[in-house]
């Protein structure tokens, strides 16, 4: 549409010249050269004149008459083309600013689009490469008391399998070991104040460990007690204006392998330590639902 009003503003200016010269050339067909007042005619012209009097003067009004009609079809001509270019030219001028308009609306558009492509992209990276902590294993060591009793502690390694290096660290575990299973209501209440810790990209950190004697692991065996290994760690990446990070864990020690009431020995005696992990508190960042 709008190459359409242009063609038509171009082709009435085109139109509106060509006229400027055609008027220009019937107005010099118009003129006449005048009369020379200081050549004085010969007898015989005067003869003429006298006799053709009237003649001349007749043609002369016809000539008259004729140049005029010719001067009025010009004037006629040349309005008309000027009215007709002024309006395509307001018409043209009025396409060019929509066209600018719409020009403009494209680039903010555009401009819009290349922010949200750089967001985009840039949520892309965080997420690609930003730190992930989780659970990699629950491992107990065994002690020998000074009584001659054996006890075990347990110990939690946490991995950072992202690209980039956590922050603000604050890692936390603990037990519930008690006659009834863990109720539904139950709030896992996490302590404040705790230590704030740098993992890096690819790396690991250890935290623990509370103490299980052997026979409160014979009591969890035989369904006296409920023992559950439970926390979560908290901490942030190193990209501005990411949220917070979280990974909650709930674990259900059931029963084991091995002598608990022995020392760890690799080759007589290996303990295994068998869990179950419950359909909840085992999440990570949005996933976690509110407590």
């Amino acid at each position: 549409m709008l190459k359409v009003v242009g063609n038509a503003a171009w082709f009435a200016a085109f139109a509106f010249v060509v006229a400027m010269i055609a008027g220009m050339a019937i107005q010099g067909s118009l003129q006449k050269s005048p009369p020379n007042e200081y050549e004085q005619p010969t007898k015989t012209e005067q003869r003429q004149r006298q006799n053709n009097v009237v003649v001349v003067d007749h043609n002369a009004s016809d000539e008259n008459n004729k140049g005029k009609n010719k001067r009025q079809w010009y004037d006629n001509i040349t309005d008309w083309l000027l009215v007709l270019f002024n309006g395509l030219l307001v018409v043209a001028t009025i396409a060019l600013f929509i066209s600018a308009e719409r020009g403009v609306d494209a680039a903010k558009r555009s401009a819009e689009a290349a922010d949200r492509s750089a967001q985009i992209a840039e949520n892309g990276l965080s997420k690609l490469q930003r730190a992930f902590i989780t659970i990699n294993r629950i491992f107990y060591l065994s002690h020998l008391g000074d009584d001659g009793t054996v006890w075990w502690s347990a110990h939690l390694d946490w991995q950072n399998s992202g690209n980039s290096p956590a922050r603000k660290v604050r890692p936390f575990f603990t037990r519930y070991f008690e006659d009834n299973d863990i109720p539904a209501a139950y709030k896992f209440a996490v302590p404040s104040g705790r230590p704030e810790l740098f993992v890096g990209p690819h790396a690991g950190m250890q935290s623990g460990g509370f103490g299980i004697t052997a026979d409160e692991f014979k009591m969890v065996r035989e369904g006296k007690k409920f023992l559950y290994i439970w926390g979560q760690i908290d901490y942030r990446d190193i990209f501005d204006g990411t949220p917070d990070h979280v990974t909650k864990f709930l674990i259900q020690v059931k029963d084991f392998r091995g002598d608990v009431t022995k020392v760890w020995d690799d080759k007589t005696n290996v303990i295994e330590v068998l869990m179950d992990t419950p359909g909840r508190h085992n999440c990570a960042d949005e996933d976690c639902p509110p407590e």
